[in-house]
């Protein structure tokens, strides 16, 4: 299921970037879409996602919810500093660090 999910939301960064993957796979560290009608037709793992999603937080479903958001990062690499540069993963923790800010991951629906 993990692996359908994850064609899903690559189809849909693919089709978002022109139909060239390495824009979102190698240009960008975050590269994030909002899944179209035409995706939850392609790929019936969406609803079921959004079904078990619902059933975890006990908010259930409804019409005026927005559809799922995927987000990739490019693993290794954060954006760095206010010129928005790539670094090494290593190099963004400790400059954070200094900051006594947390690298937490999320959820959310």
């Amino acid at each position: 299921e993990i692996t359908a999910l994850k064609a899903a939301g690559h189809d849909a960064l693919t089709k978002e970037a022109g139909g060239n993957e390495t824009i979102w796979k190698k240009g960008h560290v975050y590269s994030t879409v909002v899944m179209s009608n035409g995706d939850y037709k392609r790929h019936a793992i969406l609803d079921e996602f959004e079904r078990r999603v619902a059933l975890l937080t006990m908010i259930p479903t409804h019409k005026n919810e927005l559809p799922v958001m995927i987000t990739r990062q490019q693993p290794g690499l954060i954006v760095g500093g206010a010129g928005v540069k790539l670094v090494p993963e290593s190099e963004g923790r400790e400059a954070i660090a200094d900051l006594k800010l947390g690298i937490k991951g999320t959820c959310s629906k």
